[in-house]
């Protein structure tokens, strides 16, 4: 597919364009279904290797470790490399690590695979958000990175139950072989219709520096600590609080949590919809959403009506985070577009362990009521900050 070329703002997207965009949200449901697949099947996986659960956990949380470690890395490796072939052999990278899954007979080559995963995870998500931006005019940025982080909210709703009914039907090999066989099939389609994306410089040392030397690149990196954190310290814990608190049953928490999904599904597109032209507005609106619907959720534990509620109303909050904070990101990273994109998946991804070990710390001192409420301050933190950033600063890159 021919490079592509200079666009004007308000340039029309072409059919193959919109096709494009499309073959990297299939590569990031791919992504997301392949890291969380063992938490459904890692009773399974366990006996399967003669390994304790705990042991075979190391599975879900490696990774992300190596993402975050080894993202910037690769992207510095990277240099002036097509970003069409990045993407292709990260989704390459993708398939490989789930045929080592499949067939690893111990957990030293499983976690070889999965080491070989967060390695995909790093470069990937380096790439993808940057590559759907230039794909299309300014004016509809917001709307490309919505469609491309529509895969996440896809993965968790239908990717990972998928996963975890294969493996019940047929083993959890043959989950991880399912897995490969779809990554090599959405590997073909970005190689048939993802155009040439060269680069006419790679992410420098000098150029990752600059970027902490930018305002509003700090706030964003600030706010995503903030704002993420929040929310893992509380949703690590949702199933918990309500069966445990909000007296819901196994199957009505599993159909709440199926809503929470697609809601958020929805919100990914709505957030897309405003965060070029009100990036702002939609981060500060979002995370605030992110807040209230964290610290209420104890108050309204003796009621499942409101419980419930209030989860669809946060799956849409958390649909709406990734394309406002990659939005803000983008706008604010200047000429250092990638190397913004790099740092902020870096820091999405410890943000997210942290809050999982905040949540996790409060829960066996206090109790999940007093974790959703910390994770709730956090997420207000974050959006007092988006909003006194812009207090006074006209020149601040995003609006």
């Amino acid at each position: 597919m021919p490079a592509v070329e200079n666009l004007t703002a308000d340039a029309p997207v072409a059919a193959r364009t919109w096709a494009a965009l499309v073959s990297i949200s299939l590569g990031t449901f791919a992504l997301v279904t392949t890291e969380f697949l063992p938490v459904g099947l890692l009773k399974e996986i366990a006996g399967g290797l003669g390994v304790t659960e705990g042991m075979a956990g190391l599975a879900v949380t490696m990774p992300g470790v190596v993402a975050a470690v080894a993202g910037p890395l690769m992207m510095l490796a990277a240099g002036r490399i097509d970003r069409r072939l990045g993407l292709v052999l990260m989704t390459a990278l993708l398939a490989a690590s789930n045929a080592v899954a499949a067939l690893a007979p111990n957990i030293a080559l499983m976690l070889a695979g999965r080491f070989l995963l967060g390695l995909a995870v790093g470069g990937f998500w380096a790439l993808a958000v940057s590559a759907a931006a230039r794909m299309v005019p300014s004016a509809k940025m917001g709307s490309a990175i919505a469609v491309v982080l529509a895969g996440i909210s896809a993965g968790t709703v239908l990717g990972v139950p998928a996963g975890a009914l294969i493996g019940e039907w047929a083993g959890w090999r043959s989950a991880f072989l399912a897995a490969a066989v779809a990554a090599v099939l959405i590997l073909v389609a970005q190689v048939v219709v993802l155009p040439r994306l060269p680069v006419e410089r790679g992410v420098r040392p000098a150029g990752l520096i600059a970027l902490f030397r930018r305002h509003d690149a700090l706030v964003g990196l600030a706010t995503t600590v903030l704002v993420i954190a929040g929310h893992f310290a509380a949703y690590t814990f949702v199933t918990p609080f309500l069966i445990d608190l909000a007296r819901f049953d196994r199957q009505a928490t599993t159909m709440l949590l199926a809503a929470y999904g697609i809601a958020a599904f929805f919100g990914n597109f709505i957030a897309g919809r405003f965060a070029t032209a009100r990036t702002r507005a939609t981060l500060a609106g979002v995370a605030l959403l992110t807040a209230g619907v964290t610290l209420a959720l104890p108050l309204s534990a003796p009621s499942t009506a409101s419980a419930g509620l209030l989860v669809v109303l946060w799956g849409a909050a958390f649909g709406g985070l990734p394309v406002a904070l990659q939005t803000w990101m983008y706008k604010a990273s200047g000429d250092e577009k990638e190397a913004g994109q790099v740092v902020f998946n870096s820091v999405f991804q410890w943000a997210l362990a942290l809050g999982a070990l905040i949540g996790g710390t409060i829960v066996d001192r206090a109790g999940i009521a007093a974790a959703m409420a910390a994770g709730g301050g956090l997420a207000l933190a974050a959006a007092v900050l988006v909003a006194a950033a812009g207090a006074g600063r006209a020149g601040a890159a995003p609006r």
